[in-house]
């Protein structure tokens, strides 16, 4: 990920845990969670899922067009 797009990242994470401060405890239980699971760093697991979800999202185009 660029510094760019981890900053976004961030500075939106940010404004959401100052809006649900219960937030915060979720997003660490969920990077405690994938780190001790898959053994990945966090940056590996979130590079993962955003290719999944370019996978899925270009798996629906194709069905779209199918019909």
């Amino acid at each position: 990920m660029t510094k760019e797009k981890n900053h976004n990242i961030l500075e939106s994470l940010k404004a959401a845990i100052i809006h649900d401060p219960h937030l915060l405890d979720r997003v660490l239980t969920i990077i405690r969670n994938t780190r001790s699971t898959t053994g990945q760093s966090l940056e590996d697991y979130m590079k993962q899922k955003e290719i999944q979800e370019k996978d899925i999202i270009e798996q629906r185009r194709r069905q779209s067009t199918k019909f």
